[in-house]
């Protein structure tokens, strides 16, 4: 067919491509050489001018200036031709100019679903849309299908869930999940707050009943190793079982029924051979997984790990260009290499890159994404916050933002001291506490439709069981509003954290007394009340065994009133000396009383449930006569678990201060070797006068200079790379931080390990230097050990970012120093910035960090060489010792 036919339909239209307007021109090139040796009166011109005509007018479809000139190329080579040949017609008009450029000729993709994924992960659906990661999806498949167990790991945002779902998926159902071939692929699963319950709903045919699941988990509880034998009931061939979010079993562990993960990963580590089980995991929690019994070994062995690479610039590229072709979507020219360019090298940008992609397709105008669309969009960080503050502006009244600030507090929860990670709530969750149901819905309704949240709508007309959770974990750590009410709300969330892990060991326990909460601690602890089922049965247990203690307590009272009235009879026939004997027996039991109920300490709790009067004489007894010993006396038999009450009990009995202020370990005397429920005796001289906040001079080599407090773990969960075997004999050894953690002013509390201060963040993969030896703090998860150190400077450091130029590149250095340990403070556009890269120092024992941090700023910033400028003798008021300003001029390119 000659697309050149001036009678074929389209005649005289534009091409629809450059493309189409090459193959055109290849078709002239082979007809002109038929017709050029042809008289002049036998030529036919018709086509040529056909061509002409059409190539003209394609002008209006093309916008990439490439493009455009091989397009003028060809009707320039055309018009010069023809002339040559003597036609009048182009001798008369000259060259011919490309019609300009017409978004409006381009087709409308209005109403087509956008190609891109926003946060979400890519489901196996997608896999037509999945490019850039065919190597990756090969070398996995290859793996799994030659090993039993995979553990696949990257940092969060590196897109383990769609490697998975849209790239290992597919593959394996052409291998060795075929129908014809040997394995059975189940569902990919998420473990989720119960993950027993996850692992057995995929393991078993949809609509089993759950009275049969339930019955299935008593069966696996009893023992693990029999997930072979259910697995074999429901399945004729072995099977390959995936899980994704795998980190899920630490980070929403509050939800795990007692001894839960114990039992599931013994079922997973030996589900057998002749199955393959995969499992996906943020890298940051390995070391945690490596801790868990038989799985552990097994999860984190080298040659069963795949980590998948970052992508590169060219595999980015095709990410972007691949699935925007498959629906005519066009991007400005260069635009692409922007993207490309602006997330390249960042192995978390995955899912801020799709967004950003989302945004720009929802802001596309006809089929194109032009500059001043991306502009406005924002780049791929800038993109999520304008996003997630757009809808809080569209939410316009105050008392709706109050209410999104409530609804995100129970969609985030604490992982860790220093982690935030997703909570899925139903609906009926949200709704709880909150006066105005319907401005709930509408709220989170923005929220979803905006991409930053995801709803499973539950089945049937049951609304309260629809599910909600933050779309992606990048919404939590690159939101600024939302680490600002996580920050603002971090001591709440803290004990919130606490709470969690109390609740956790309650259940664990079987419901022990020992963990319930019960005067100023239950009424705190109140507050959180609709946070957490766990914590909910843990407050509601220790309301009903406090309201039954006040009750015993009440029966008590009256019947040392009746023992008061008979006493006194007593008094009158025995004479003084029998009455005043009386009176102290009286004194002294009202006393027990009264201390239980005020001070409820660990020793009265003790005396409480002795079960009898004449114990509970005999003990308080003793216990005074060991208070109203020497400290010398007290030294020798008293253990760590009973320093915080000897204290309490010091200060009831009218011990003057300053003694029970000496009553203090000496910094690591007394240690106790790691586990659980040991408490050796302290020494005479483990009690020492503390000075508050004294130091050792810093040592002057390799930049420690902040000094503070950090809290080791104890072995079964430990902070640093390898946790110290001995606990003596440490000062100035070196311990390497494994995750982010808090450096603290001083240690935390004795009585009620209340936390200090922190001076900043170490780092993880950071080198500290030990001061002396740990102290041990006795927890009910066992003793914690926290010991001085020296940490780098820049922990110590504040950061004020003066800057003029781009927000975007100032928000890129904040994190990119925030990342280095530095405590930066919110950055603060200036006029004076202008042509300035320096870091000012205002104290001499702050020259060394300012240099380092005009180094690490050269490096952030290419092109850019960043100078420390010292403001020692300034003359007026100056910043805190430890304060830097980094002073920026990022209006350049």
């Amino acid at each position: 067919m000659n697309v050149l036919d001036p009678n074929m339909p389209g005649a005289g239209k534009a091409f629809e491509s450059v493309v189409a307007l090459q193959q055109a021109n290849l078709e002239c090139l082979e007809s002109w050489s038929k017709v050029r040796a042809l008289k002049r009166s036998d030529r036919n011109l018709a086509a040529i001018h056909e061509f002409l005509t059409r190539a003209q007018q394609t002008g209006t479809v093309l916008d990439r200036e490439a493009d455009r000139r091989s397009a003028q190329a060809a009707l320039d080579y055309w018009m010069t031709e023809l002339v040559l040949a003597g036609d009048e017609k182009a001798q008369d008009e000259g060259l011919r100019p490309l019609a300009p450029f017409d978004p409006a000729t381009f087709p409308d993709l209005g109403g087509r679903p956008s190609p891109f994924r926003g946060l979400a992960a890519f489901a196996e659906s997608d896999a037509a849309q999945f490019f850039g990661r065919d190597r990756a999806a090969n070398a996995l498949a290859a793996k799994v299908g030659s090993q039993p167990f995979v553990t696949i790991s990257g940092p969060s945002g590196s897109g383990k869930s769609s490697l998975i779902q849209a790239g290992l998926v597919p593959r394996l159902r052409r291998t060795i999940a075929a129908p014809d071939r040997t394995h059975d692929l189940l569902d990919v699963a998420t473990p989720g707050s119960r993950p027993l319950l996850a692992l057995l709903k995929t393991v078993v045919p949809p609509d089993t009943n759950l009275d049969r699941i339930e019955s299935l988990r008593t069966e696996l509880t009893a023992s693990p190793s029999k997930l072979a034998d259910i697995v074999k009931r429901y399945h004729a061939k072995p099977v390959v079982l995936i899980f994704d979010q795998f980190e899920e079993i630490f980070t929403l562990q509050q939800g795990h029924r007692p001894g839960e993960l114990q039992v599931f990963a013994e079922a997973l580590a030996t589900l057998g051979d002749q199955h393959q089980v995969v499992i996906s995991i943020r890298d940051d929690y390995l070391a945690q997984l490596q801790r868990l019994q038989s799985l552990g070994a097994r999860a984190t062995e080298p040659s069963n790990h795949y980590s998948p690479p970052p992508l590169s610039p060219r595999q980015l590229k095709n990410a972007i260009e691949r699935p925007a072709e498959a629906v005519g979507l066009r991007f400005e020219d260069g635009l692409v290499d922007e993207l490309v360019k602006d997330v390249a090298g960042e192995p978390a940008s995955l899912p801020l890159l799709q967004f950003t992609l989302t945004r720009l397709w929802e802001k596309k105008q006809r089929n194109r994404v032009t500059r001043e669309i991306y502009r406005e969009v924002g780049r791929p960080r800038e993109a999520l916050k304008k996003a997630a503050d757009g809808v809080l502006e569209d939410l316009k009244l105050p008392q709706n933002q109050e209410i999104a600030r409530r609804l995100f507090l129970r969609l985030v929860t604490p992982a860790t001291e220093t982690e935030f990670v997703r909570n899925p709530c139903t609906r009926a969750t949200l709704w709880a506490g909150e006066n105005d149901p319907h401005a709930v819905d509408r709220i989170l309704e923005r929220f979803v439709e905006a991409g930053l949240l995801r709803q499973q709508t539950a089945h049937g007309d049951e609304r309260e069981d629809d599910r909600f959770d933050v779309a992606h974990e990048a919404l939590i750590r690159n939101w600024p509003w939302l680490v600002g009410v996580l920050q603002r709300e971090w001591r709440d969330h803290e004990k919130l954290w606490r709470l969690h892990s109390t609740a956790k060991l309650w259940i664990e326990s079987g419901g022990s007394a020992g963990y319930l909460l019960s005067g100023k601690a239950l009424e705190d602890a109140s507050r959180f009340r609709e946070r957490s089922r766990d914590v909910d049965a843990l407050l509601d247990a220790s309301k009903s065994a406090e309201d039954a203690r006040r009750a015993e307590a009440e029966r008590l009272a009256a019947q040392l009133k009746a023992k008061s009235l008979l006493l006194k009879r007593v008094f009158l026939c025995v004479g003084l000396l029998s009455g005043l004997m009386a009176y102290l027996i009286v004194w002294r039991e009202n006393n027990i009383n009264s201390a239980n109920l005020d001070e409820k300490t660990a020793l009265l709790q003790q005396i409480r449930n002795s079960g009898s009067f004449n114990e509970a004489n005999r003990l308080y007894a003793k216990k005074l006569g060991d208070l109203t010993a020497r400290i010398d006396g007290i030294a020798e038999s008293v253990n760590h678990a009973d320093l915080s009450d000897l204290k309490t009990f010091l200060r009831e009995f009218g011990v003057s201060p300053p003694i029970v202020d000496r009553l203090a370990l000496v910094p690591g005397a007394g240690s106790a070797p790691p586990g659980i429920g040991s408490t050796p005796q302290i020494r005479r001289e483990d009690f020492s006068e503390i000075v508050p906040g004294f130091r050792e001079a810093a040592p002057t080599s390799g930049g420690l200079t902040c000094s503070g407090v950090l809290w080791l773990g104890n072995a079964d969960n430990s902070k640093v790379a390898s946790f110290p075997s001995r606990l003596i004999g440490l000062k100035n050894s070196k311990l390497k931080v494994t995750a982010n953690i808090r450096l603290r002013k001083d240690f935390p509390s004795a009585d009620t390990y209340s936390m200090s201060d922190a001076l900043g963040v170490i780092p993880a993969g950071t080198e500290v230097v030990a001061q002396g030896d740990p102290k041990a703090f006795a927890r009910p998860s066992g003793l914690q050990y926290w010991i001085s150190v020296y940490a780098p400077a820049e922990v110590c450091s504040k950061v004020v970012i003066q800057y003029v130029g781009d927000d975007s590149r100032s928000t890129q250095i904040s994190n990119a120093l925030t990342g280095l340990g530095y405590q930066v403070q919110e950055a603060e556009m200036v006029a004076t910035a202008k042509g300035k890269a320096e870091v000012r120092y205002f104290w001499d024992s702050d020259k060394a960090v300012a240099a380092k941090l005009a180094a690490q700023l050269s490096t952030v910033m290419p092109g850019t060489t960043v100078n420390p400028v010292s403001l020692v003798n300034w003359p007026y008021t100056k910043p805190p010792a430890g304060t830097l300003e980094a002073w920026l001029d990022l209006s350049g390119p």
